[in-house]
């Protein structure tokens, strides 16, 4: 785990993603797109259709506004049964149950997820893992706030949540640079999760440019996760 100096800001409000933080979904997406973009007989690699995670307006080789509206609802129509089972990250949901007793441990006061995604396409997995109620709040490709890297939604959450937290005890954990600058934008902190799986999806170049961002933190796996929510909450120093 590559940490930078942990302050006396106690965290107060965590922001999970939930594509490739929680659910290892990605694979799904990749799949999902690819079948897409050759439905326009198109073939972008890997890396050409992962780069466009989250930003699906912006299309591979595809300007005409009906054609990439064609392109994301032939990749939902296939991702969306796909996603109701999907399978979470090893240790994700001890990570959970770690923001659950931190609740009364510590001075955590709020967790939200934060994605991408439409509503549609995180509900079964929701329900079907029994996770849903671990969040204060729910933010998805649906809610009027402006998508990632934009921070409104983090503004939304403090407000939603009525918190008086100061930025640097909001930390938000995701995969990629949306998240990293959808902190930054904030002035909060960032965990950066690059577990094995995800490294296979983007590529060496991309991950490169994640890591060029300087988030605040590196982590690879859940178990790092949850030693990192612990320290950033107090409970790993004696407090």
């Amino acid at each position: 785990m590559s940490v930078k100096k942990i302050d006396d800001d106690k965290t107060e409000l965590v922001i999970f993603d939930w594509d490739g933080f929680i659910a290892k979904s990605l694979h799904v997406w990749l799949d999902a797109f690819q079948s897409g973009y050759s439905s326009f007989d198109l073939r972008p690699d890997n890396a050409e259709i992962s780069s466009r995670f989250g930003h699906w307006e912006k299309a591979y080789n595809l300007t005409n506004l009906n054609d990439i509206q064609k392109l994301n609802d032939v990749a939902r129509s296939k991702a969306i049964p796909q996603l109701g089972g999907v399978e979470l990250y090893n240790g994700a949901k001890e990570t959970l149950k770690l923001i659950s007793s931190l609740r009364y441990a510590s001075n955590l006061r709020g967790a939200v997820l934060w994605t991408g995604s439409h509503h549609d396409a995180i509900q079964s997995p929701l329900e079907y893992h029994g996770i849903t109620d671990i969040f204060d709040l729910i933010i998805t490709r649906n809610d009027p706030v402006l998508p990632k890297p934009n921070s409104e939604a983090i503004g939304y959450a403090v407000k939603y949540l009525d918190l008086d937290v100061r930025p640097e005890q909001v930390v938000v954990f995701g995969d990629t640079n949306n998240d990293v600058l959808g902190a930054k934008n904030f002035g909060a902190r960032s965990a950066l999760f690059l577990p094995p799986d995800n490294l296979e999806i983007y590529g060496a170049d991309q991950v490169a440019s994640f890591e060029a961002l300087q988030p605040d933190f590196i982590v690879r796996s859940h178990k790092e996760v949850q030693r990192l929510l612990l320290d950033l909450t107090g409970q790993n120093r004696g407090q």
